[in-house]
């Protein structure tokens, strides 16, 4: 059952927030439209080939290729700008044009905001690598980061912590922490997927947070990958007060096997909250990771997660077009009702995982009838007994 939300993100939903998704939908499109001119129109390949040639997986080199390509082809049929004949081939019934062929309008818009080269800048590259995406089915942030691992680790350091589409997100698990320490204390809170650590890199921003960490049981920050974890400890020791920081638990958890790790973890009624920022929706069982979760719990716990919401491709593709280009991206198991596609769930999905899990009641972020408009966003949910 959906509550009414108990958390105000009215100043974080807003004038400035709506302008920075418009940003996004009027360049990301532009990407987009280049990718399929350069790698499919101009090529010839929607003359070369079938429907069935292209939406065949045993056609492509891996699920990634498969599925970015059958991704691109739903956005442009759904935008009225492809059909499938009679003969079996897909055919431009309006035309897909290049905005901006040289980058000229894009480039003057970053010089303007240098605050948003963050996102679009790793999208930027992802157009320019692409190829080998889609036709050797490789990962994009892999081959960025062969061209120059440095500066692709400090670019998805900057994505995760600081991108402006996210900064939703992360207040809505901040003041769930907030709002639990009103009525709680000694709080003892897990992160699972904690990556760059950007939850904990907001609250270092928070001085009554901040002051209040130091009165927390524990904070348990954990990752799959122990070089994230390295970066996030590093930074946390640079700017956390000592005494706050010596409250973080740093561990390396793989969330896919969370009901057999650590006891820390698989005991049950251990953790006031468990968070989960932009990673619940690339598990693999995500009803066997809700049901521990829900376990793990005190019978008044809570669990916030962060996403984007599932839309129709010609609305959604443009938030879903770089993690598509990413193999991790592609490891969810599908359930008919529960899960219909891979990545990122619609707001029905959701509701029916969590109630499934025996999460029954719920709060929304944005409100439901927002979620077209501001995609980005979160859910809180609280364990039935």
């Amino acid at each position: 059952m959906e509550k009414q939300n108990s958390v105000d993100l009215s100043d974080v939903y807003d004038a400035a927030y709506e302008q920075e998704i418009g940003d996004y939908r009027k360049f990301v499109p532009v990407l987009i439209n280049q990718v399929f001119l350069r790698h499919f129109i101009e090529p010839g390949l929607l003359e070369q080939k079938s429907c069935e040639d292209f939406l065949n997986p045993e056609t492509h080199p891996n699920k990634t290729a498969f599925f970015i390509i059958k991704k691109l082809f739903d956005y442009f049929i759904d935008k009225g700008n492809l059909i499938q004949t009679e003969d079996g081939f897909f055919k431009v019934v309006k035309p897909i044009i290049d905005e901006d062929p040289n980058d000229e309008k894009l480039n003057a818009h970053l010089k303007s905001n240098p605050e948003k080269r963050i996102i679009l800048q790793i999208l930027i590259n992802i157009r320019d690598i692409i190829d080998k995406v889609l036709f050797k089915g490789e990962d994009a942030m892999l081959l960025m980061a062969n061209n120059n691992f440095r500066e692709a680790m400090k670019v998805w350091e900057q994505l995760n912590a600081y991108a402006q589409v996210k900064v939703p997100c992360h207040h809505l698990v901040l003041r769930v922490i907030k709002n639990r320490l009103k009525t709680h204390k000694n709080l003892n809170i897990f992160e699972g997927g904690a990556g760059v650590g950007a939850v904990m890199r907001e609250l270092s921003n928070d001085k009554e947070l901040t002051d209040q960490l130091a009165g927390f049981k524990q904070y348990y920050f954990t990752d799959i990958s122990l070089s994230l974890i390295k970066i996030s400890r590093e930074w946390l020791r640079e700017h956390l007060p000592a005494e706050s920081y010596d409250k973080i638990t740093f561990k390396v958890v793989n969330l896919d096997k969370l009901e057999i790790n650590t006891p820390d973890f698989a005991k049950e009624n251990a953790f006031d909250i468990v968070i989960f920022e932009h990673v619940l929706y690339d598990l693999i069982d995500l009803h066997k990771t809700l049901t521990t979760v829900r376990k793990m719990l005190k019978p008044d716990g809570v669990l916030v997660f962060t996403m984007a919401y599932r839309l129709r491709p010609r609305e959604f593709f443009p938030f879903e077009f770089m993690q598509s280009t990413f193999q991790s991206y592609y490891t969810a198991k599908l359930e008919p009702e529960y899960r219909e596609n891979i990545g990122y769930l619609t707001i029905d999905e959701w509701e029916k995982s969590l109630v499934r899990a025996g999460f029954l009641t719920y709060e929304v972020y944005p409100a439901r009838e927002d979620i077209e408009k501001w995609p980005y966003g979160g859910i809180i949910a609280y364990p039935s007994t």
